[in-house]
């Protein structure tokens, strides 16, 4: 046992920045700001960070399309949220060989699956799909990983593990028993 699984959503959440994509700093993320970013990777416009989607410190079409993918609430939007969040973060503070699948129930009725492989203390893959073989699968639902993701309050992510929000499944059984153990640990906390 590593850690509490709610660490590892304390740090994505911290990782956020709320005007990443806001081209215009209009407080909005809309069709507009995709088009700044995509003449700011022709080099029409003087490139910003607000525009880096990726943090790869150039602002390229790909950049365009996760804000255009933001502007229209396509459902690539959490994924992209979610990847972003990650980014730079040190997860190897809190997890090793570890490979998760996150289902996240949509508010549309559809799911999105994200797969998380870290090996050796580094985030080794992030990608929409189903990670096979996986140690862990964790639930949830979009608007409580919205909310998470959106909050200041760190209990925010212990409390959806305590309500049932966020449902934590080791899989095989001394995963189980591992995640069943990491519970009760975070209660405590």
């Amino acid at each position: 046992m590593k850690f509490p699984i709610f660490l590892l959503f304390l740090i994505i959440s911290a990782g956020i920045a709320s005007a990443k994509g806001d081209c215009n700093a209009d407080g909005k993320i809309t069709s507009v700001d995709a088009l700044i970013a995509l003449k700011m990777s022709v080099g029409k416009i003087e490139p910003r960070e607000v525009a880096d989607m990726n943090g790869d410190g150039a602002v390229t079409s790909y950049d365009a399309f996760k804000i255009l993918m933001l502007a229209t609430g396509d459902e690539e939007d959490l994924f992209f949220i979610l990847e972003d969040a990650l980014k730079g973060q040190d997860i190897g503070k809190y997890l090793d060989n570890e490979r998760m699948n996150w289902i996240i129930a949509k508010k549309d009725g559809s799911k999105l699956t994200v797969g998380v492989v870290v090996e050796n203390k580094k985030l080794k893959d992030f990608f929409k799909g189903e990670v096979t073989n996986p140690s862990m699968n964790i639930y949830s639902n979009e608007e409580t990983v919205r909310r998470i993701l959106n909050s200041k309050n760190p209990d925010e992510i212990k409390e959806g593990i305590k309500n049932g929000e966020i449902r934590i499944e080791g899989v095989g059984i001394v995963n189980q028993i591992r995640v069943t153990v990491m519970n009760l640990f975070s209660k405590f906390l």
